[in-house]
């Protein structure tokens, strides 16, 4: 690949848009398992550490930014960095919050879910339209539009 659009495809917006859609979409799935467990016995709520990416994501771009060179996030606790850096495996986690254990062991708050769902919906329309915006972007210089 050409380093110019290596440059394009591997630093700035696009990859931080990339990461941001990825971890968005894992998320979503956490969140439908804590909806669709609502009412499942001693079922606790999970999540994925979204502090933790965002923080793994803002030091990676201070470092690109800082040192000129493409994005590199490197593995936490419970996120994983593939070797080749273009994909993340995450470990949700057990939610802390101080929401009430219910008799039955569950501590769920479907006003907390849906929140949580909406937020991450949010947050993934937002990437995705980063995304698209770069992609046209690079289409119009493509095909030589203005």
């Amino acid at each position: 690949m050409a380093s110019w659009l290596a440059g394009i495809l591997n630093g700035g917006r696009l990859a931080v848009a990339q990461q941001v859609a990825q971890f968005a979409e894992a998320r979503h799935g956490i969140l439908a398992d804590n909806i669709a467990n609502i009412d499942t016995p001693y079922y606790k709520v999970r999540d994925l550490p979204v502090a933790e990416f965002q923080g793994m994501l803002g030091k990676a771009i201070r470092e690109a930014r800082d040192a000129g060179g493409p994005l590199r996030l490197e593995s936490s606790a419970n996120i994983e960095v593939s070797r080749r850096g273009d994909s993340l495996e995450f470990k949700p986690v057990e939610r802390e919050e101080a929401n009430l254990l219910f008799h039955d062991g569950n501590n769920r708050s479907i006003e907390q879910e849906m929140s949580e769902l909406a937020k991450n919906a949010l947050m993934h329309r937002t990437a995705i339209e980063i995304l698209r915006g770069q992609f046209n972007a690079l289409e119009t210089a493509i095909r030589g539009k203005l």
